[in-house]
């Protein structure tokens, strides 16, 4: 108590001299306002002046109101008015408007001063807004990604970690943008980053409550879909999500351009309570969708984990079967929708494995792309393709059509077009009967290359084909002076195509563009009649799909190319 009254002397000495409180009460760094019992202006400093933009003028009389943005949360009033009436002083945070409109942040102090009768209150502000601001900035830096402005990585996991800690359930989803490594080599990184912040925009857009999307990784972004614990909940919210990322074009300059992206999911706590282990389950799961070729999405199951023994022995594997010429080939017949007569087949790869039986791409095509086999491997099918064909127009159909698939490795290759030269020669087949399909990234990969190289397969009277088109990035417009012969929807847009819906309209804005250009139009994944009777209305030239047919073996497709000679289409 004595230093107290020692300190009352002091300051009683100092605040006898009228100059000396006048000084401090203008040079204040801090706010300085004085009001009566009626909270009225009594008194405001020049550092409270600069503050709120008032003059004294403008504030005297009038109540500290005058600052107030309504942004301050009620229970901060109600807590200051408890704190002054149980001990005469309050400290805490406003968020403060000052004249101009703009806001502040105010730390602020308040006391209850009584004399005699009379009661007055002092308010110490101090500006904090630049520190504020500071703090959100570091903020910002630490859980939100600068270009798409979603939450972060470090976010997410923090919102993971809680919800787990609950103990509710939730599912884990990533998604990634299929092929976005050719929209950057075509289209640039400003126009990619212009993508990445769309394709944030919409998953965002069509979230349910509660859900958090954050921006994983380059082109991958990471969802948590709250209290989602059942897979027939997390498909239906998964299938919005990719639906309006899929189904309305991005715009880029005067192009328009249709993605997908490719999921794998997660769930908590049915897959796992470890949070790293949950996102590694999702990043799996998204990897074997893209194997099943994209524009899909998987739930992680157990056994998804890659495993190096097993790929080296994969590899190994491979490489004998490009050796012994393991691979068979399937065929699909293609009908004309004019008249349902079968004009074409496709020619699809199967690898006869010596212990796990009959293959399908999905098992092998990716790895013998990274193990560098596929050029090999297309070299195979096409010469069996190419001698069924011949063997067939010898049978009496002249005019059949083999269409074979052709990878970026083969196509890139200096002698590509010599090499099809001599396998026609080999065959024996008439270059007419022979249609090559590529998908849209192969031709866009190297854009004048591939339009020499289309010219070169013309020249020596082979068709060319776009594959797959709509599961990549480039709008028809884009691919109109390539000159193709036929344009292939791809199956997942037939699929889940009922006549009237998105998929429909994309389905038949394709057919139009493509008639426009002059191309044929070949609907793949026909599984129904009323598939059928919807491209057939849309005037699309060429349908195939399992309605028509199954891949089979060549001795099968026979029996229904000689069913076909006698007048029995398949699909009727």
């Amino acid at each position: 108590m004595e230093s107290r009254k020692e300190m009352e002397e002091i300051f009683k000495g100092f605040a006898a001299e009228v100059d000396n409180v006048w000084h401090l009460f203008l040079n204040m760094n801090d706010g300085l306002l004085i009001t009566d019992h009626h909270e009225r202006i009594l008194l405001a400093n020049p550092a409270f002046e600069r503050i709120s933009g008032y003059s004294y003028k403008e504030l005297v009389g009038r109540t500290p109101r005058i600052v107030k943005s309504g942004l301050t949360p009620k229970s901060q009033y109600k807590e200051m008015r408890r704190a002054l009436n149980a001990n005469s002083t309050w400290t805490g945070d406003m968020i403060n408007r000052r004249k101009d409109g703009e806001l502040y942040y105010a730390d602020q102090t308040i006391t209850a001063v009584h004399h005699g009768d009379q009661a007055y209150y002092t308010s110490i502000t101090r500006d904090v807004t630049e520190q504020v601001n500071q703090q959100k900035e570091v903020h910002q830096l630490a859980y939100y990604d600068r270009l798409t402005g979603l939450p972060n990585q470090a976010y997410l996991y923090d919102v993971l970690t809680s919800a787990a800690r609950a103990g509710e359930p939730f599912a884990v989803a990533l998604f990634d943008i299929d092929r976005f490594k050719y929209i950057n080599d075509v289209l640039g990184h400003h126009n990619g980053d212009k993508i990445i912040c769309e394709v944030a925009k919409r998953l965002e857009q069509y979230l349910p409550d509660k859900s958090v999307v954050s921006r994983f990784s380059g082109d991958a972004f990471l969802v948590y879909l709250a209290g989602f614990d059942d897979a027939e909940t997390i498909v239906k919210q998964i299938e919005v999500l990719m639906h309006h990322v899929r189904k309305y074009p991005f715009i880029v300059g005067s192009e328009r351009y249709y993605l997908t992206l490719s999921g794998g999911i997660s769930v908590y706590p049915h897959d796992g309570t470890e949070i790293d282990a949950l996102i590694k389950y999702a990043d799996q799961a998204m990897y074997r969708s893209k194997d099943n070729g994209r524009n899909t999405y998987q739930f992680y199951l157990e056994g998804m984990e890659p495993n190096a023994s097993n790929r080296l022995e994969l590899m190994h594997e491979l490489n004998q079967a490009v050796k012994k010429n393991q691979f068979v080939v399937y065929f699909q017949p293609q009908i004309c929708l004019a008249d349902h007569r079968v004009i074409g087949v496709e020619a699809l790869v199967r690898w006869n494995h010596p212990t796990r039986g009959l293959l399908t791409p999905y098992h092998f095509l990716n790895e013998a792309e990274e193990f560098g086999l596929l050029s090999q491997i297309d070299q195979l099918v096409m010469a069996e393709a190419f001698a069924t064909g011949r063997h067939w127009h010898e049978s009496g159909y002249d005019d059949l059509v083999i269409s074979v698939n052709m990878s970026q490795h083969l196509f890139n290759q200096a002698n590509v077009v010599e090499v099809i030269k001599a396998m026609l020669k080999t065959s024996g087949i008439k270059p007419k009967n022979v249609l090559i399909e590529i998908t849209e990234n192969v031709a866009l990969s190297q854009v004048a290359h591939a339009k020499k190289i289309i010219d070169d397969f013309h020249a020596i009277g082979v068709k060319v084909a776009l594959d797959d088109f709509g599961t990549g990035y480039s709008s028809l417009s884009q691919l109109r002076n390539f000159p193709f012969d036929s344009v292939k929807i791809d199956q997942s847009f037939i699929r889940s195509s009922t006549g009237d819906d998105l998929d429909a309209a994309f389905v038949e804005s394709i057919i139009h563009m493509a008639k426009l250009f002059h191309f044929d139009v070949v609907t793949e994944g026909i599984e129904t009649q009323s598939q059928l009777a919807f491209v057939k209305e849309k005037h699309a030239d060429i349908a195939q799909g399992y309605l028509i047919q199954k891949p089979a073996p060549k001795d099968r497709v026979r029996l229904v190319l000689l069913d076909d000679l006698h007048g029995d289409s398949p699909a009727t």
